[in-house]
């Protein structure tokens, strides 16, 4: 069963306290999207399948949903109906760009208007968080309390009266313990996804796809860098 946006706005206050209100709610929501699309999307993006229908040619159109820079193919299906299913070996295809757009071509073979090709490939999760099993539901909202912290530690960086040496110690001390609340949200998260607590990065990044890129110049050219494969 998937949670609806108002049950991960419940459970990321529950996460993250903000008695006074200092942070708008469109900003703790912004921030709560962020973490579903940005960061959990990277560690654990949403697999999807998508039927696509060829064109008796050996180029076929990546399916709908395909983010270019950060989707990836998991696998290519086809012909499909087969018992076990017949899956594409690495070899058998790579990423295409012609003068129109990134496209799948297959290597050695077509698919005819009548065939079907099945693509598994990732994508992000949709913001509202109804893509996100519920497994990871309280680890997600985990992770928007940290970032939630993380604006209240800023706050509290940009505040303060210079002049005055003893409310300069006050939000200093404030900007620490907002920090220290964000690190063990942000760790509670860590260790739910298996990942390493020390890992500071935006997130893992999806697999690369395991097919080949070759790009071409319009006019047909090798790039000066990049010429095509001579296979």
């Amino acid at each position: 069963m998937s949670h609806s946006f108002d049950q991960f706005q419940q459970q990321r206050d529950v996460a993250f306290v903000d008695e006074a209100g200092k942070l708008s709610s469109a900003r703790r929501d912004a921030l709560l999207r962020q973490a579903i699309v940005q960061r959990y999307s990277s560690d654990r993006p949403l697999e999807t399948v998508s039927d696509i229908a060829g064109n008796g040619t050996s180029l076929i159109a990546l399916p709908a949903g395909y983010e270019q820079g950060f989707s990836s193919i998991r696998s290519i299906e086809f012909p499909v109906g087969s018992v076990p299913p017949v899956l594409l070996l690495d070899e058998d295809w790579q990423l295409y760009r012609d003068t129109s757009a990134l496209k799948i071509m297959l290597l050695g073979s077509t698919a005819a208007a009548t065939d079907t090709l099945r693509v598994t490939f990732t994508a992000r999760h949709l913001d509202d968080g109804s893509t996100v099993p519920d497994a990871d539901f309280e680890a997600v909202c985990d992770y928007a309390a940290a970032l939630c912290y993380d604006a209240m530690a800023g706050l509290y960086t940009q505040s303060g009266d210079p002049s005055l040496a003893a409310d300069v110690v006050n939000y200093r001390t404030k900007n620490q313990e907002y920090q220290s609340l964000a690190n063990a949200a942000r760790k509670r998260y860590f260790q739910h996804m298996g990942i390493d607590p020390s890992d500071t990065s935006t997130g893992t990044g999806p697999a690369i796809a395991t097919g080949n890129l070759y790009e071409t110049q319009g006019s047909g050219l090798d790039r000066l860098t990049h010429p095509r494969s001579s296979r």
